[in-house]
């Protein structure tokens, strides 16, 4: 296929793609048609932010870097230091890397910024042991296609302040996870409900600027807790909904897990702050603003307890985790 058929069917393909999770998979599937044996892997880095000044810092400390895997629907967390991507992250310019350079390569890796992608940004490494000039010309171009069309999507489904999915984009990912209910469908996800616990008394007392800082320390934890097949949305003020696989013990551990990180985190200027959370199982068919609001019932009786917990809205009596990790019933 000459370059511009290749590019009018690459075209083709990536502006059909009606989210960022489909939009990504395509992207790397034509990537790998068009390398053969090129290895690719696009990685999304959320980085920390100065809400004063709007400037990113791409110090390795504070980079949460995840390697999206369409192969089996996972994430694998990278060093932000490896192969080269601090040094895109830093200079926003391709990096290539002789062979034996790069970590666990042994042919020519090159690390290209996607164009247009800025919360979170994208990086994607490609290892060629056949570095044809063409061929590298077209993936160059795909690339930026790829860039043109995750930026329009970044508008529409992500939040501006935290980089995480917005509440646009919660609607299309929970009929994604949650499937068809057919004989060959996943265990239904989970949903959870997360609310900063007195969050207007931080905006009162410190101010908004400081409020926003809040919000993004806890969306970065956030990404630091989940998988790629998890997803963390901004639902809107101080919440936020999180999808989840996984068994009831599964992920009743991660959430205490990300409710603990969040209760011994310093906040700067403020210092301490806690999360309640309520969360529930998905029920075969359900619509999201059904599961929303059963997740919220329980997220209530979480704030009814105490606050600083995690309720699970199973039926009857659901079970109450609190800050000192004991399980009541509620």
């Amino acid at each position: 296929m000459d370059n511009p058929a290749l590019l009018q069917h690459a075209a083709l393909r990536l502006t059909s793609a009606r989210d960022g999770e489909t939009l990504a998979r395509v992207y790397l599937e034509l990537m790998r048609d068009i390398g053969g044996t090129l290895r690719v892997a696009l990685y999304e880095a959320h980085t920390a932010v100065d809400v004063r000044s709007g400037t990113r810092s791409v110090r390795p400390e504070d980079v949460s870097l995840r390697r999206v895997d369409t192969g089996d629907g996972g994430v694998t967390r990278e060093p932000v230091d490896a192969g080269g991507i601090q040094r895109c992250l830093a200079s926003g310019a391709p990096v290539v890397l002789a062979p034996g350079e790069a970590a666990a390569t042994a042919h020519t890796r090159v690390v290209l910024p996607v164009p247009g992608s800025t919360n979170p940004r994208r990086i994607v490494t490609l290892d060629d042991p056949e570095p044809a000039p063409a061929r590298r010309v077209a993936l160059l171009q795909v690339t930026e296609l790829f860039g043109n069309q995750i930026s329009l999507l970044d508008e529409r489904e992500r939040d501006p302040l935290t980089g995480l999915l917005n509440r646009h984009a919660l609607g299309q990912r929970f009929l994604s996870m949650a499937g068809n209910g057919g004989a060959d469908a996943q265990p239904a996800p989970w949903i959870a409900l997360l609310d900063i616990d007195r969050f207007k008394r931080i905006n009162d007392s410190h101010g908004h600027l400081i409020g926003d800082e809040v919000l993004l320390q806890i969306a970065r934890l956030l990404e630091n807790s989940f998988r790629f097949t998890d997803a963390a949305f901004r639902f809107g003020g101080e919440e936020f909904v999180l999808l989840l696989h996984g068994d009831a013990s599964g992920v009743a551990s991660v959430l205490e897990r990300l409710r603990r990180q969040v209760e011994a985190y310093a906040f700067p200027c403020v210092g301490r702050v806690t999360v309640s959370i309520g969360y529930v199982q998905v029920t075969p068919g359900q619509p999201p603003p059904a599961a929303i609001d059963a997740a919220d019932r329980a997220l209530y009786r979480a704030k009814r307890g105490g606050r600083n917990r995690i309720v699970a809205g199973s039926e009857p009596g659901p079970t109450q985790v609190g800050a000192t990790g004991a399980v009541e019933i509620f």
